[in-house]
C-alpha cells in the first residue's frame, strides 16, 4: 500500500495533510507524524498507528474498527481518557 511505503521513508511527515475520505484499511503507519492531519470520513479499519504522533488529527466520521493506537501513540492527552465517542 502506497501510504505504508511513504510512512516508512525517514523524515516523511503527514502534518496538516488532507487525507479526508482516504481508503487505507490495514495500512501500517507506525511511528508516523500526523499532527493536524485531516482523516475526516476515512476508512482506517485495522490501521496500525502504534508510536504515532496524532495530536489534533481529525478522526470525525471515520471507520475505526480494529485500529491499533497502541500505548505509546500521542493523541494530545496528558491525563487518562475516560470516555470516547465515535459517530
Amino acid at each position: 500500500m502506497a501510504i505504508t511505503i511513504l510512512n516508512s521513508i525517514e523524515g516523511f511527515i503527514f502534518t496538516n495533510m488532507d487525507l479526508s475520505n482516504i481508503q487505507i484499511p490495514g495500512a501500517i503507519l507506525t511511528n508516523g507524524i500526523f499532527h493536524k492531519t485531516n482523516f475526516f470520513g476515512a476508512n482506517l479499519e485495522n490501521v496500525d498507528f502504534r508510536n504515532s504522533y496524532l495530536y489534533d488529527a481529525n478522526f470525525e466520521q471515520c471507520q475505526l474498527n480494529g485500529v491499533n493506537f497502541g500505548p505509546d501513540s500521542f493523541i494530545g492527552h496528558t491525563a487518562w481518557v475516560r470516555d470516547l465517542a465515535f459517530s
